[in-house]
C-alpha cells in the first residue's frame, strides 16, 4: 500500500494526470513500478528501443545529446513530477537521447502498451501528452535560439530570469534564487565550459547586478539583467 502511495502522491504532480480524479490515479497507478538509479547511472541511450518512460519521483535527471566529436549538450534537467522519454511513442519507440540520473533518483516506469490502453479509454491522457510535448518543444526553441543566436552572457541572464520568475512570487531588485545543480552542470545545460560560465557570472557580480553566495544568487539589479536577457522592456 505504501508503494502505491508513493506512486500515486508522484503522478498527481504530474502534468500528464492532471485532471483525473483521485481514484483514476490509483487505478492507473497499480499497472506501474517504481525503479531506483545511483548518481551517473544512465537510464537510457540514443537510439534505444524503449518499452515506456518515466515520471521522476525524487532527485534529477539530465536529457543531453551527444555529438559527433563528443560534445555534451544538456536539454533539460528534470525534477520530481516531470515526466521524460514519453517521446518515444511518437518516434518509433526509439529514444532520441541520453538520459543520466544527475544524483541518486527514483522515478515511476510506466509501460508503453499499458498506457496506449489509456490512452484509448481515457481522451485526457491523450490531451496531457499533447500539451506536456507542446511545452517541451517550447523549451527546445529556446534553447536552440540562445545557443546559436545568443552570448553566453545573454543565456545566462535568461536563466536566472526564468529562475525568479518560478521561485519568487514578485521577482525583482533583491530577489534570490537557488541553483538547484552544481555550476558546472549549469555550465553544460547553457551550452559553455565551467570556466567561461565562472567569468560571465564575475562580471554580472563586477557590475552590480547579482550577488553570490554558493548556490544562492541575489539579483540586485532585476531590470538590468532582464534587459541582458532580451525580455526587458
Amino acid at each position: 500500500m505504501q508503494k502505491i502511495n508513493e506512486i500515486v502522491g508522484t503522478l498527481i504532480n504530474s502534468q500528464l494526470f492532471s485532471g483525473l480524479s483521485d481514484d483514476e490515479i490509483g487505478r492507473f497507478s497499480r499497472i506501474l513500478t517504481l525503479k531506483k538509479y545511483n548518481k551517473g547511472e544512465t537510464l537510457f541511450a540514443e537510439g534505444d528501443r524503449a518499452e515506456g518512460f518515466h515520471i521522476v519521483k525524487s532527485g534529477k535527471i539530465k536529457i543531453f545529446k551527444i555529438s559527433s566529436s563528443g560534445k555534451m549538450q544538456i536539454l533539460h534537467i528534470f525534477g520530481p513530477g516531470n515526466p521524460f522519454g514519453e517521446a518515444a511513442i511518437f518516434m518509433g519507440n526509439r529514444f532520441p537521447a541520453y538520459a543520466e540520473a544527475v544524483t541518486a533518483s527514483e522515478t515511476v516506469f510506466i509501460d508503453f502498451d499499458d498506457f496506449t490502453t489509456y490512452l484509448k479509454k481515457e481522451p485526457r491522457f491523450a490531451l496531457n501528452i499533447i500539451a506536456t510535448l507542446c511545452i517541451r518543444l517550447k523549451g527546445f526553441l529556446k534553447t536552440i535560439e540562445d545557443l546559436s543566436l545568443n552570448e553566453v552572457s545573454s543565456r545566462l541572464a535568461r536563466y536566472l530570469i526564468d529562475l525568479a520568475e518560478e521561485q519568487n512570487d514578485e521577482p525583482g531588485d533583491g530577489c534570490a534564487v537557488t541553483l538547484s545543480v552544481k555550476k558546472g552542470l549549469l555550465a553544460q545545460q547553457l551550452g559553455t565550459i565551467p570556466e567561461t560560465f565562472s567569468r560571465t557570472l564575475a562580471k554580472l557580480r563586477e557590475q552590480g547586478i547579482v550577488e553570490t553566495t554558493g548556490k544562492k544568487i541575489i539579483i540586485a539589479d532585476y531590470d538590468r539583467l532582464a534587459e541582458m536577457s532580451g525580455t526587458g522592456q
